[in-house]
């Protein structure tokens, strides 16, 4: 009898004392360092990930504590973003913060219209101090899943023309996947069912008017040009001429330039307008709301051409010969000056 009592006494003492460890390993601070480390938790990071990642960083001691007492402490889930971590958290209350969630700060962005996919990632990237080619791959995840408009991946950007302008507020640790997410969204919002209807009738494809209003979006900025310019580049496609439409080189070329150069007008790509007729293969911009109405609801005119002096003022004219006259005097003056 004396013997069972000996046993039951001795695996109580050492149930203590693993109660004990167990509170010290949980309960101890990790260190006396009072400096914070800025920790990101990504959507689908694993416990075994982040164990290592909190290890590397030397914010534990060991990741197999921090698993075990992860599953000890009942689990759960580990809220995506990025922590700012005493290092001389405690497990425990490391755990805590992992299941509540970081605190998070608001920012506002401003994406502005007939900004490229190129553009919005070097912006986001300074807004946030994050990298232009995290979004840039973001961008080229499969979309078309969660968002069936979309049309089929086009190489480069695929979602060129579908990250609609807008001022967003997001939180500063977003992912770049949430933030994709927001603007399709709002592209999905805005561009309506009967907009969509209105393109169908007009048999034309969603994705065809978002090319035409990322081309317009590029060559003028009024309301009333806009729709004149639609009416043109419908006009020239219907009679078989070229577009030629200078962003287009542009985006090609990646210059800026108001009027495209004679060496650029011979570089072969689908996206020049010169040397091709017809739309581009895809968007060369993201494109505003006015821009896609303008797309769907040409205002008519008897004009076939058109250029943007530098002031932004855009001039039509009826003829190649009046418009040569008004290159010359609206472009190349100005750059004589």
């Amino acid at each position: 009898m004396s013997a069972i009592i000996r046993l039951f006494a001795g695996v109580g003492i050492l149930a203590i004392a693993c109660v004990g460890i167990l509170s010290y390993v949980l309960f101890t601070p990790h260190s006396t360092d009072m400096n914070t480390f800025r920790f990101t938790v990504k959507q689908g990071d694993t416990i075994f990930y982040i164990a290592d990642g909190l290890a590397d960083a030397g914010l534990i001691s060991s990741d197999l504590f921090f698993r075990l007492g992860w599953r000890v402490e009942g689990g759960g889930i580990i809220q995506e973003g990025t922590y700012t971590i005493p290092k001389s958290v405690s497990l425990h209350t490391l755990y805590r913060m992992f299941r509540s969630g970081p605190d998070r700060t608001e920012i506002s962005i401003r994406i502005i219209e007939g900004w490229t996919t190129q553009q919005i990632a070097e912006y986001l990237a300074e807004t946030r101090r994050t990298h232009d080619d995290d979004f840039l791959q973001a961008v080229k995840n499969d979309w078309k899943r969660e968002y069936p408009f979309l049309p089929g991946l086009l190489a480069g950007n695929p979602l060129e023309g579908y990250l609609f302008p807008d001022t967003y507020r997001i939180f500063e640790d977003s992912s770049n996947e949430a933030i994709i997410r927001k603007m399709l969204d709002n592209f999905s919002a805005k561009v309506t069912g009967d907009m969509r209807l209105e393109a169908k009738t007009q048999e034309l494809s969603l994705h065809e008017i978002v090319i035409l209003a990322s081309i317009i979006e590029r060559e003028v900025t009024g309301k009333q040009e806009r729709g004149m310019v639609s009416d043109i580049f419908r006009r020239r496609i219907s009679i078989g001429m070229p577009l030629q439409a200078d962003s287009t080189i542009n985006y090609v070329s990646g210059k800026k330039d108001a009027q495209a150069r004679y060496a650029d007008l011979e570089i072969d790509s689908p996206y020049n307008t010169y040397k091709y007729r017809g739309l581009p293969p895809g968007p060369i911009a993201n494109p505003g709301l006015e821009s896609l109405n303008a797309a769907l609801h040409p205002i008519p005119n008897r004009y076939l051409y058109f250029l943007t002096s530098p002031d932004g003022k855009a001039h039509f004219s009826k003829t190649f010969d009046e418009h040569k006259e008004k290159k010359f005097k609206y472009l190349q003056q100005t750059r004589t000056r």
